[in-house]
């Protein structure tokens, strides 16, 4: 899932910044990690913190071409099933109870939460913008983009998440 901002520096070129998240399924980790694969993990999460650039052509007409590129940091959670997390969730994070002032508390301990690698992450995409509507302020993206995403043993776990992707998305022209 992608949620994007673009603001026009000049009729043709837009500064891009987004949020990115994708979460892979143990099979689907496996198939890209291999022997990196860390063990007991369920799935793997990676949420990208994008800036860049997008360079439109014909940005008047209807049809509106486009190429990218950008970077940012790119975070990763590996999942292990525990009390109160998917798959397993049976249990809680705490104990819950009733004190002299009718409070609730709650123990959170950070070794509940899953590990997390952090790297910078790169990425080039080409498209198209399809404006719809009366006044073509409504818009159909079209993006293919090949991002890439690399974790070493210096941030956390290895494993290379690179790879083509292809998006759809709607979009306002304000």
């Amino acid at each position: 899932m992608r949620l994007g901002y673009d603001r026009r520096l000049q009729d043709d070129l837009r500064v891009t910044a987004g949020a990115e998240m994708l979460t892979y399924g143990l099979l689907r980790s496996a198939d890209i990690l291999g022997a990196d694969l860390p063990p007991n993990v369920t799935r793997i999460t990676l949420i990208a913190l994008p800036f860049g650039l997008q360079q439109h052509f014909s940005p008047n007409s209807r049809v509106i071409p486009h190429v990218g590129f950008g970077a940012g940091p790119v975070l990763r959670f590996d999942h292990r099933p525990q009390d109160g997390f998917y798959p397993n969730t049976r249990g809680t994070l705490g104990n819950t109870y009733f004190g002299p002032a009718n409070s609730v508390s709650a123990d959170l301990f950070l070794s509940v939460f899953p590990p997390m690698s952090l790297t910078v992450g790169g990425f080039v995409e080409s498209g198209v913008d399809i404006r719809v509507g009366s006044e073509k302020d409504l818009v159909i993206t079209l993006a293919g983009r090949y991002p890439l995403t690399r974790f070493s043993d210096a941030v956390g776990n290895p494993g290379d998440f690179s790879g083509f992707s292809l998006a759809v998305g709607l979009g306002k022209y304000f």
